[in-house]
């Protein structure tokens, strides 16, 4: 059922992730988790969201920056940030602090 539609979902802006293996992954989507342990996009990429959606979610990570310390200066960082709390044990309970 997938295999007809997976390789072609990323042309037609139906698929895209963050640091994907994959040669069919354009990897413009970028993430990051709001204040409320959340995932949600700093950048959508080519994928086909509605305008709202996108505030929605631009809303959500202005929050998350405007309390963030130390202030990030880009998205790099907020990921970067993420990312780290893993390995480095920076979390209340998992998903992240949900």
């Amino acid at each position: 059922m997938y295999s007809a539609w997976l390789p072609t979902a990323p042309i037609r802006n139906h698929l895209d992730v963050p640091f994907s293996p994959s040669v069919y992954n354009r990897g413009a989507v970028l993430t990051a988790r709001d204040v409320r342990g959340a995932v949600r996009y700093l950048n959508t990429g080519r994928l086909r969201f509605s305008p709202d959606v996108i505030e929605f979610h631009r809303s959500r990570m202005s929050e998350r920056r405007r309390v963030e310390e130390p202030p990030v200066r880009s998205d790099w960082q907020l990921v970067e940030r993420d990312v780290l709390r893993i390995p480095s044990d920076h979390y209340r309970k998992w998903p992240l602090d949900a």
